[in-house]
């Protein structure tokens, strides 16, 4: 059961996913794929049905809708798909893929006036920023066609409906999104599957789907798929897209939830009692994922980021506190590394290709909401001010701090764990409520090889808001498609802006931003998406004039 909210920037890969998925099912009798994609158009919204190599699409979304073009972030329209596919195509095992964009701890955000929401979200995605905004806007997670986004608690209570509030769990829920790997999220989730995968820090959008469903062996448990799935993933990147992802069991998700709420607790005695600088000392020397790219239009892993590793903040715990500690914290944070040893997981480290001047080491698993410097202000450590079981909360929006906006709902581990406790005692005031800047990114994967076959690139300017795109074509007999790709001013690092056919040597680029700089380059991917060709990267800056510097990478 495949669910692809692509109804944003991620488009583009929607009939990659859906040909990698007829070709990987002609070799496994054993699967039948129910997919739901949506894409930034017009009544595209479809659901299909894919088994032996056919593709066979169905007016289920106009039978149950009267539409053809729905709002896929919203909780009901993922309810009703997951109940559709798996009452109308029973199955003996039933494996959940839901892909796309994904970010940790999106709070449940209700506007006064949508009107004034919709002022702000012009004028603010205009020029000066990624655009931080929970609405309407592609650097969220969400659709922009209906304007909507899915927060945590809202995915949470769309799997709660589909699964008789997880009396029927799915077998095995693979979240193919960036950030998902957070307990804070998996707990939201807990009733859901029997089996979860997820990624702590950035997913690469590999989807190599067709080598996914020949490992759908009937006899193999589902903890055993999700490890084979877990493994080839990693397969198709290199140490240039560094990353993490794992896979954990149900019952394990419990244990650990239970030791890091034991271990919050410990830590709340210990910053009553002034023994706050072993913790800090802790925290500075513990992995990071990255949270804030939307605010300062980077991709370094650190402080601020708010989300933190929960296996290397509890080793350093353990070794900033002594053995018999009076608060138990030395105990609490070994616990936890005992709980975490269920954990199945597989990383990287390394330079990204996306960010050339960083290095990626995060080598962890799940993630908790981190404790971010004591007199860090709300804007910085803004999770924190609304991680709290007081709902409805008022309170202010970063990007436009007039705008009366209330936080809804709360997380579930936030009424039943202590994590919650430990923050608010940390922090030396307490932080006003605040919703700050979010944004999403997720890589394009780029495996390509020294002997990659070079492509020439030009590029011209036809108006103040549209570029053509012109290149040498590949020779290479495999080429399925060409990805061209963008870097544009709003953009954390390269997007994919169109998939197109390998017959293809031209392209019509339409809705830029005038007077702006903008990176492209092409590249030629087979039906795996291996590199084959790749074209120089170039600049073309639009502007009164057709200016265009050719920087080529070496």
């Amino acid at each position: 059961i495949v669910y692809f909210p692509a109804d944003n920037d991620l488009a583009p890969y929607v009939p990659m996913v859906k040909g990698r998925l007829r070709f990987g099912s002609q070799f496994n009798p054993n699967v039948r794929v129910v997919m739901l994609s949506d894409r930034n158009g017009a009544d595209d919204t479809e659901v299909v049905t894919i088994a032996g190599g056919q593709v066979t699409p169905t007016e289920a979304v106009f039978a149950r809708w009267g539409t053809r073009e729905l709002d896929t972030a919203d909780v009901d329209v993922l309810a009703w798909f997951l109940r559709y596919a798996r009452e109308s195509f029973p199955a003996e095992r039933e494996i959940v893929s839901i892909i796309g964009h994904g970010i940790a701890l999106v709070p449940e955000v209700a506007w006064a006036e949508i009107e004034v929401r919709r002022a702000d979200v012009a004028a603010l995605a205009s020029k000066q920023t990624i655009p931080p905004l929970p609405k309407g806007v592609e650097d969220t997670p969400g659709d922009v066609t209906d304007r909507g986004f899915l927060s945590t608690v809202g995915l949470g209570r769309a799997l709660a409906q589909a699964t008789d509030n997880g009396a029927k769990p799915f077998d095995l829920l693979f979240l193919d999104q960036c950030f998902q790997g957070n307990l804070d999220t998996l707990y939201e989730l807990r009733g859901a599957a029997d089996n979860f995968i997820a990624s702590p820090n950035y997913a690469w959008l590999a989807a190599p789907y067709d080598q996914y469903l020949p490992l759908l062996a009937p006899a193999a448990s589902a903890e055993q798929i999700g490890i084979n799935i877990i493994t080839r993933y990693e397969r198709n990147l290199n140490d240039h897209h560094p990353n993490a992802i794992f896979g954990v069991r149900r019952a394990d998700l419990d244990s650990i939830a239970t030791a890091t709420s034991n271990l919050g607790s410990a830590l709340h005695q210990a910053v009553r009692g002034g023994d706050h600088a072993p913790i800090a000392n802790a925290v500075v020397a513990a992995q990071y994922v990255d949270t804030t790219q939307c605010g300062r239009q980077n991709l370094t892993l650190g402080p601020p980021d708010e989300l933190i590793g929960l296996g290397s903040l509890a080793t350093n715990l353990r070794r900033e506190f002594p053995a018999g500690d009076r608060y138990g914290v030395r105990v609490a944070a070994q616990n936890v590394l005992d709980a975490l040893n269920s954990v199945y997981k597989r990383s990287r480290t390394g330079v990204p290709y996306i960010a050339p001047g960083e290095f990626w080491n995060y080598d962890d698993s799940i993630t908790v909401l981190a404790p971010l410097p004591r007199n860090s202000p709300r804007g910085v450590a803004w999770r924190t001010s609304i991680y709290t079981e007081t709902v409805p909360l008022a309170a202010t929006w970063t990007p436009s701090p007039t705008l009366a906006i209330s936080v809804t709902a709360s997380f579930a581990y936030v009424r039943d764990g202590s994590w919650d406790e430990f923050l608010a005692e940390w922090h030396t005031t307490p932080l006003a409520p605040t919703v700050g800047q979010w944004c999403h990114y997720i890589p394009p994967a780029l495996v390509a090889p020294a002997e990659a076959e070079p492509l020439a690139l030009r590029a011209t300017q036809t108006t103040s808001a549209t570029a053509q795109l012109l290149w040498t074509p590949s020779t290479q007999e495999e080429a399925n498609a060409y990805h061209i790709l963008a870097k544009g001013p709003f953009d954390i690092a390269w997007v994919t802006r169109e998939i197109i056919s390998p017959g293809q040597t031209t392209a019509q680029l339409v809705g830029l931003e005038p007077n702006a700089a903008y990176q492209f380059q092409v590249v030629a991917q087979d039906a795996a998406g291996a590199v084959l060709a790749q074209s120089n990267a170039l600049t073309l800056t639009l502007g009164g004039g057709r200016i265009y510097l050719p920087l080529v990478e070496r």
